[in-house]
């Protein structure tokens, strides 16, 4: 009868190399610190800006 290794510690060597990168891969992202989302924002003046239509009014001149 031939044995065979359930779980042990030299089963994943045996594995295809793909499967070894892949597993590699999402190991180091599960391990990397996650960064915090970019947050951004306008100041008024900026903000108007993007809806200027070009027009002058008399209050400005």
């Amino acid at each position: 009868m031939e044995k065979k290794s359930h779980g042990g510690s030299g089963s994943w060597r045996q594995a295809p190399a793909p499967v070894r990168q892949l597993f590699w891969i999402v190991r180091r992202a599960m391990l990397r610190p996650k960064r915090r989302a970019l947050s951004f924002g306008y100041d008024h003046k900026r903000y108007s800006r993007n809806f200027d239509d070009g027009l002058v009014t008399a209050h400005c001149l």
